[in-house]
């Protein structure tokens, strides 16, 4: 069966049919995702199973991890919202059959972050760390060893020790609400570069960008001016042209020209253009080849990020680059 969108099929926008992940958008009546097939909730997030002590074979299991890591990406705003613990989340999809496991928050001041750890001890919460290349500052506070929902305290705007953006800029900004969400430019381009850090865009990831274009106003500026000051132009590019091309495929309108035209051409764009132009058909997770977002990404990246960071956090952001690449080859993944 096709799955018709107005009167072009997915396949001819691009998508190939089988998707179930995609199937599930395309009723014009229901302009919504429901929950898709137990096979698609476990990829609808790369780090769905990684930290699951079981896998959760049954939609029973499913929905209640979902509801338990919602009830306390919840809690643990609210106590930092009472210890006024200046903060932002971070990377919390708007997608209802997403199955996260991590409750991700940006901590850039030490003082913060100091106070949000004693309020997390207070509760019950254990500190642990994080190996290879970590941030000495990156924790997870974990209620048990076991724990499947750990809370990761994030020092920087980083993926490993890549720098994406102005992380006291994106806290600022972030909404005065109980889960201190980013502002939505930030909240998209955080989401848009982490999935190029781990070189696929899965369909949860994809469609919080949908969620955001559909329900709030972007300041785009933001975006791509942290694109071109942190060399990230070419992550914040090849999600926004996936982006662009799923939101005309279900007649939303697409990534307005705008937005296109103000997004510096170069060498890795052009890189970004060949690889989007010969991955048709696209299903999800749609695949970026190794080497674009590892060894050619840090060509563009590292220059401009050492305006931004010490020369010892230039080395092992380069070094995070690397060690992606690398973790893709020991998996059989590149």
């Amino acid at each position: 069966m096709e799955h018709t969108i107005g009167d072009a099929t997915l396949a001819e926008r691009g998508y190939a049919p089988e998707s179930a992940a995609i199937a599930g958008l395309v009723d014009p009546a229901v302009d919504r995702v429901g929950d898709p097939p137990d096979a698609e909730v476990l990829r609808a997030n790369k780090l769905s199973l990684e930290l699951l002590p079981e896998p959760p074979d049954e939609a029973d299991d499913q929905a209640a991890h979902r509801r338990k890591r919602r009830e306390r990406f919840q809690h643990v705003c609210e106590l930092l919202n009472d210890a006024g613990v200046a903060y932002a989340s971070m990377k919390n999809l708007r997608t209802p059959s997403a199955t996260m496991s991590d409750v991700d928050l940006l901590v850039p001041d030490p003082r913060e972050q100091a106070l949000a750890a004693r309020v997390l001890a207070a509760e019950g919460f254990e500190f642990y760390g994080f190996r290879l290349l970590a941030h000495p500052r990156k924790v997870m506070a974990k209620r048990s060893p076991a724990d499947p929902r750990p809370v990761d305290i994030y020092p920087d705007a980083m993926w490993i020790r890549k720098v994406v953006c102005d992380a006291e800029r994106v806290v600022e900004r972030a909404n005065a609400d109980g889960q201190r969400t980013p502002a939505p430019a930030d909240d998209l381009y955080l989401v848009a570069t982490h999935a190029y850090s781990h070189c696929s865009i899965t369909f949860a990831e994809l469609y919080h960008g949908v969620a955001i274009v559909d329900t709030e106003s972007v300041d785009w500026a933001i975006a791509i001016e942290a694109a071109r000051s942190y060399g990230c132009v070419d992550a914040l590019y090849a999600y926004l042209l996936v982006l662009d091309e799923y939101l005309t495929a279900t007649g939303r309108g697409g990534v307005p020209d705008r937005v296109f035209d103000a997004i510096p051409r170069s060498w890795i764009t052009r890189l970004v253009d060949r690889w989007f132009e010969r991955s048709r058909p696209r299903s999800f997770p749609v695949v970026f080849p190794t080497w674009l977002p590892t060894m050619a990404s840090a060509v563009h990246h590292v220059p401009r990020v050492a305006r931004q960071c010490t020369t010892h956090e230039t080395l092992k952001d380069f070094q995070s680059h690397g060690l992606t690449a690398a973790s893709k080859v020991l998996l059989g993944e590149a």
